[in-house]
C-alpha cells in the first residue's frame, strides 16, 4: 500500500512537471510565428501594428492566466531597492550600443546577412510619425511584456525557470539574425534572469530591455 502511495504521488508531481513545461511552452510556440510575420513584413504598418501586439497579447495573457491558476502573484514588484538595477541597466545600454555599432559596420561591409531579417535599412519607407510610434510601442510595452513573460512569468512557475526563459528568449529575437540572437538576446536572457531570481524585482528589468533598445537605435546613429 505504501509502495502504491508512492508510486502515485511520483507520478503525480511527474505529470504536474511536464504540464508545467508544456504552459511555458505553448504560449511561445502560439505567440512566436505571429512576430516573425511581423518582423518579415516590417514595412508593412497595418500587418506589423496588427501581429507584433497580438503576438505580445498571447504572450501576457497567457502568463497572467496560468500564474492565477498556479496562485502565484501577478502584480510585478516595481520597487526597485537594489543598486544593481542601475548598474544592470547600465551595462544592458552600453551592451546594445555595442551591438548596434557592430551591425551597422556588418552592414556596411555587406555581411548584413548575419544581422537580421530586418531591422536594418527598412526605416526609409516609414513616416516620422510611424517611427515614433514603432519607437514608444518596442520602448514601453515591448519591454513591459517580454520582461513580464520571459521573466516574471516563467522565472516564478518553475524552478528551472532560468534556463527556459534563457533558451526561448533567445529564440523569440531569431529575426536578429546570429549576431541579435548571440551578442544581444542572450546575454541579456542571462544577466537579467539572474537579476530576477535573486532580487524579484520587475523595475530593474523593465528599464534594462527599455535602455538596451535604447542603445540600440543610439549605436545603429553613432557610426
Amino acid at each position: 500500500m505504501s509502495i502504491t502511495t508512492t508510486f502515485l504521488k511520483v507520478s503525480s508531481q511527474g505529470s504536474v512537471s511536464m504540464m508545467v513545461k508544456w504552459e511555458i511552452i505553448l504560449p511561445f510556440a502560439l505567440s512566436w510565428p505571429l512576430l516573425i510575420i511581423a518582423e518579415i513584413f516590417y514595412n508593412s504598418s497595418p500587418l506589423w501594428f496588427v501581429l507584433k501586439p497580438l503576438s505580445h497579447m498571447v504572450l501576457l495573457l497567457s502568463a497572467i492566466m496560468l500564474l492565477r491558476r498556479a496562485g502565484l502573484p501577478l502584480r510585478p514588484n516595481f520597487a526597485a531597492r537594489h543598486v544593481s538595477a542601475l548598474l544592470v541597466t547600465a551595462a544592458i545600454f552600453i551592451l546594445g550600443v555595442a551591438v548596434g555599432v557592430f551591425s551597422i559596420y556588418l552592414e556596411r561591409i555587406h555581411c548584413g546577412y548575419f544581422v537580421l531579417i530586418g531591422i536594418l535599412g527598412r526605416q526609409g519607407s516609414m513616416t516620422t510619425t510611424e517611427v515614433i510610434v514603432r519607437a514608444l510601442y518596442v520602448l514601453l510595452i515591448n519591454a513591459f511584456v517580454e520582461e513580464y513573460y520571459f521573466r516574471k512569468y516563467i522565472i516564478d512557475i518553475n524552478d528551472n525557470g532560468f534556463h527556459y526563459q534563457l533558451i526561448l528568449f533567445t529564440l523569440w529575437h531569431v529575426y536578429l539574425g546570429i549576431v541579435g540572437m548571440f551578442t544581444l538576446a542572450l546575454p541579456m536572457a542571462f544577466v537579467l534572469g539572474r537579476y530576477y531570481a535573486k532580487h524579484r524585482d520587475f523595475v530593474g528589468l523593465f528599464f534594462a530591455h527599455m535602455f538596451v533598445n535604447i542603445g540600440l537605435g543610439v549605436g545603429y546613429m553613432i557610426f
